[in-house]
This record gives C-alpha cells, structure tokens and sequence, in this order.
C-alpha cells in the first residue's frame, strides 16, 4: 500500500489560484472527509465544485475536484488534484486539515519518485521532472522538454535496436561461415558502426545544447526569530522581498531572492523562518521547511541578534 501523501503543486501563495495534489492509498476517502456537505461520490477525472474545509471552525471555500483511480493518473496510484484559492491561510489550513486526516507531506521529488517506481515514467524522465524545474533560460526548458516527452528514451531504444541488429548480424555471419551463405563484409560493418556512432554524438551533443549553466550558489539565512533575516535579505536584493514585522514568526514560507555581485557574479539568498519552538501547526511546518532546505547541504549565515542574550 502506498502512504498518502499531500503538497503544494504550484508556486507558493499568495496567488488567485493554488493546486493541492494527494496521493496514495486512501487519499480520496482523506479529501471526502473534509468536503462534508458532498452527498455523492466524485467521479473519477471528472472536475467536480465542492466545498472544502480550511479552518477548524468549519469553515469552508469553493474548490475544483479531479480523482484518478489506480493505474489512470500520473503516478499509477490513487490520486487527486484541488484548485482553491491561493491565499496563504486558506492554502495551510487546507493542508492542515488533510494532516488530520493522516495524510503527511510529501518529500521533495517524492512524486516523480512514485510515478517512476509504478512504471508510468522511465529514469530519463524522471530526471527531466528535475532538470525542467531548475531550468534557467528557454534552451534548457526546451531541452527539459523533449526528454519529459520521451524523445531522450526513444532515441536510445532506436540506437539499442541498432546495435542488436548489427550483433545478430555478426553472429549469423560466424554460424554460417561453412555454408553458402554470405557473411557479413568489412566495409558494411564499418559502415553499421559509424553510423551508430553519429547518432550517439548527435545525441550527445543536442544534450549538451540543452543544459543549463550551473545553478547560482544558494546561501541560507537561519537565526532566532527577528534577528533580521528578513531585514538583510531586503537589504542584499534593494527592495522588500521578504515581509518585515516587530512581531516573531512573520516568516513561514522559504523566500528566495536572487542577489547580484560584481563583476556579473549571482547568488541566490534564501530567507528562512526562524529557529524556535514550534507552538502551533503553521509554526511545525515553517519549521519543518526549514530543516528540508538546511539539510540539503547549502552554506548557512547563521544571524544572531546582539541586544539580546543568546542560549
């Protein structure tokens, strides 16, 4: 059985429109809990109108519906998609409601993952997923593109069917060399070989066409709570990307800002919510956020905040 499991699918609100993706085992009996006034079952990739709850009150919003069921969907299993409405609340209490239901967050990647372990998409592209993601520029989403599309796979089936001929050729060649069949000629196989040759280099070479410059280095600013995180990437990037408050916990959601250095140089910043207890649910999953990115190994600037004692 496969664990349910539930993330943002689009950008982080605030946005007019956000998408919640579940999948797994259960995942629709999750979704149907929390519609209560739905009297009668959805069907399977069809969008339904629904209200759905987003606060524990019983508060609910408009939103779109489509379930697949097992193996229609991108991953094979179960799943479902929401559109709602991307303000911020109304997108975490969302999420906060399918985490009653025990439905947990997925991983980075966990659903590419998925899709490749049921069969439905192969290693190139599951990493295509990856590569169309970071892309930078439109040669890179171009080239993302393609191999998501299957060209990458089909070129090098077309190449291993190639090779397999060319084998079955040889070996016909030496089981009848005593009989009055032809074998195979020097020039023909060189011939074979150099064409299967051009098509690896073509290959390679639209491969590299595609990829994108190395990504810009990411530094991640951590600290207490107001330590001036938001503050100093405000101040790195010349305007107010990040939200600044007196009050502790105005950030919950990862910013990213992209900070410009002479001679031409670039690095991403990427203000994190600050390192303190978790007191309620938003504060569990910013924090939770946090931990993801500091565990991916990029440099931390740790700040800390002089006026006040440190523990």
């Amino acid at each position: 059985m496969a664990e349910p499991i539930v993330a943002l699918a689009t950008p982080p609100s605030p946005a007019p429109l956000a998408i919640i993706r579940l999948d797994g085992d259960g995942c629709i009996e999750a979704l149907m809990a929390i519609i209560p006034q739905c009297r009668r079952s959805l069907e399977a990739r069809h969008p339904s109108a629904i209200e759905i709850l987003w606060h524990e009150d019983g508060e609910a919003v408009p939103a779109i519906a489509t379930t697949f069921l097992p193996p229609g969907s991108f991953t094979g299993g179960e799943s479902v998609e929401i559109v709602v409405p991307g303000s911020p609340p109304i997108v975490r209490g969302i999420l906060e409601q399918f985490r009653r239901q025990g439905v947990r967050p997925a991983t980075p990647g966990e659903f590419t993952r998925r899709a490749f372990v049921g069969g439905k998409i192969d290693l190139t592209r599951a990493e295509s997923v990856a590569a169309l993601i970071e892309a930078e520029d439109l040669a890179a989403v171009a080239a993302a593109r393609r191999v998501l599309e299957g060209e990458l796979a089909h070129s090098i089936g077309e190449i291993g069917s190639r090779l397999l001929d060319l084998v079955a050729f040889l070996e016909a060649g030496l089981d009848f060399t005593e009989q009055e069949v032809e074998g195979p000629r020097g020039e023909e196989v060189a011939s074979q070989i150099q064409g299967i040759a051009a098509a690896i280099s073509a290959l390679l070479d639209r491969r590299r066409e595609g990829r994108a410059e190395p990504l810009a280095q990411r530094i991640l600013l951590w600290g207490r709570p107001n330590a001036g995180k938001s503050t100093l990437l405000n101040a790195l990037v010349g305007r107010e990307a990040a939200l600044t408050s007196g009050d502790p916990g105005t950030t919950t959601d990862p910013v990213l800002a992209r900070v410009l250095l002479p001679p031409g140089g670039e690095v991403d910043v990427i203000d994190l919510a600050g390192n303190r207890t978790a007191t309620d649910a938003v504060e569990k999953r910013a924090l939770e956020l946090s931990l993801r990115w500091l565990r991916g190994g990029e440099p931390v600037l740790y700040l800390l905040d002089s006026s006040c004692r440190q523990e």
